[in-house]
């Protein structure tokens, strides 16, 4: 066994500093690990949205995210106290978001997690509800406790 098998984040930083560290452009670094478009690749956010989804791809998570239904966001959020997080982009929440939501984009997801609380339930909410079961699936696979999706997204609530 190598030393890289025992942490999936570990092995992606360090191939990353390796790379890095041997002149190789960072065209080609972000090109074989970035999911965001171009423009979003030099940026610390994109980094960290690139290690992130490199780590909900390679940590085996439980199928513990629950999907929840548009019409019953209200409901859920109450019950459970949770707090709602639109991990949309900026652009998108100027089409609007729903009311009393967090605004905090997937890529900035890994730094705002630093200081959320890992016991208070949290509802993530994204256009179609793609993102925001690749954020669900991120913070249940960094410890916290239940971290949800919004079913459909903002779309089938009637956002564009």
């Amino acid at each position: 066994t190598t030393m890289y098998e025992w942490s999936p984040r570990l092995s992606v930083l360090i191939c990353l500093a390796k790379a890095l560290m041997s002149g190789v452009e960072r065209s080609m670094i972000m090109g074989t690990l970035s999911l965001r478009p171009s423009s979003h690749y030099y940026t610390p956010q994109g980094i960290a949205y690139t290690m992130m989804r490199r780590t909900v791809m390679q940590t085996p998570v439980p199928n513990t995210i629950e999907h929840v239904p548009a019409y019953n966001w209200e409901t859920w959020r109450d019950e459970n106290g949770a707090a709602v997080i639109d991990v949309r982009e900026p652009d998108e929440w100027a089409h609007g978001t729903l009311p009393g939501v967090q605004t905090i984009s997937l890529a900035n997801l890994p730094t705002a997690a630093a200081a959320m609380d890992k016991t208070t339930p949290i509802l993530l909410v994204c256009a179609t509800g793609v993102r925001s079961t690749t954020g669900a699936a991120w913070l249940t696979s960094m410890g916290f406790d239940k971290a949800a999706s919004l079913a459909g997204g903002v779309v089938a609530l009637g956002f564009r």
